[in-house]
């Protein structure tokens, strides 16, 4: 079993989306949907979806940014208690405290930026 990335099924995600909204047969049964006074003309937009997710794909491809969780998952915890120093006796709190501390302090991207 090969590994998918976030960054791949996003990119899919991406081009199933905008396959099915360019695909004639669904641009038709929208225009027909909006003859019967429904109000899609051409069906329902996620331009706004699909700029948002692309946005977040250029950042990933940037060695600079990356995408994380808002919350650490329990394996992320657990990694970074096994990085810690054996010396060191944060608890698993502590370490997701860190880590929203860390999340908090870190720079914005802000849109247009490499």
């Amino acid at each position: 079993m090969t590994d998918i990335t976030l960054e791949q099924r996003a990119r899919e995600l991406a081009e199933k989306l905008r396959a099915i909204h360019d695909d004639p047969l669904y641009q038709a049964v929208w225009a027909s949907a909006h003859n019967h006074g429904i109000n899609y003309a051409n069906g329902p937009k996620y331009d706004k979806e699909l700029e948002a997710l692309e946005a977040a794909l250029r950042l990933s491809a940037g060695a600079d940014w990356v995408l994380v969780p808002r919350e650490p998952t329990a394996h992320m915890v657990n990694r970074a208690h096994d990085a810690t120093d054996p010396d060191c006796n944060a608890t698993c709190g502590e370490i997701v405290e860190i880590y929203r501390a860390m999340l908090a302090a870190a720079p914005r991207h802000e849109p247009g930026e490499g």
